[in-house]
């Protein structure tokens, strides 16, 4: 018995870090993303070989699994078997959900000012006003000159600003209420999209009879995928 709770206590440690290094991953993909230019002539090519060497969508799914895998575990529990340990690590994944808010809201340049929400049990960990207002008028920088990539992770950061409902203030400390599985559909729910959009951009190449070049491609854009 004892052996089997260091391992679940080594799983759920294993997964909150991981989850958080998937995290920092995305994070450094939008960075790069928002910044990348190319060619309009190879807007098709680039925008293809960026995600597909990216491996972002692989990455938005990992992120899922972790999360959903500590939610499972979370409602497999009884809350009274619930240890100090387990409800750090739970802890841990919203405070790093909520970094991964912030961090992510500026890595997509968001230019307008936005309030951090204050009104009991309403949605948002910022003003759901100011998100959607800040997300409708944001431009798409480079992404190699695509609208469909940016207008998916504008979307993404929407619904998971909306994920978190404002409880109280205690002092310095602001309560969230949130929903591990919401996570988890959310982070799936992206990375499904990106697979849609890798396979529009597939088609487009076979369309123009462009396939063939996929491997000097490669080579090419190799440099802008994130490892």
């Amino acid at each position: 018995m004892q052996h089997l709770l260091t391992d679940i206590l080594s799983t759920l440690a294993y997964l909150k870090t991981d989850y958080q290094k998937k995290l920092n991953m995305i994070k450094s993909f939008v960075i790069q993303a928002a910044k990348a230019t190319v060619s309009k002539n190879f807007e098709t090519h680039a925008r293809y070989q960026y995600l597909l060497n990216s491996e972002i969508s692989e990455l938005l799914n990992d992120a899922s699994l972790c999360i959903r895998e500590i939610h499972l575990w979370k409602e497999a529990t009884h809350p009274d078997d619930l240890s100090e340990n387990d409800i750090e690590s739970i802890k841990n994944a919203a405070t790093t959900t909520i970094e991964f808010l912030i961090g992510l809201t500026k890595a997509l340049n968001i230019k307008l000012a936005l309030a951090l929400n204050e009104h009991v049990r309403s949605r948002g960990f910022y003003n759901e006003q100011d998100m959607s207002s800040a997300v409708q008028h944001h431009g798409r920088d480079c992404w190699l000159g695509s609208y469909k990539l940016p207008r998916l992770f504008h979307g993404f950061l929407e619904k998971l600003n909306s994920s978190f409902i404002f409880v109280k203030r205690e002092s310095d400390y602001v309560y969230h209420d949130y929903h591990l599985h919401q996570w988890c559909e959310l982070f799936l729910g992206l990375a499904e999209r990106i697979e849609i959009l890798l396979a529009d951009l597939y088609s487009g190449l076979g369309q123009q009879g462009n396939l063939s070049h996929e491997g000097e491609l490669t080579d090419a854009f190799t440099g802008l995928a994130i490892r």
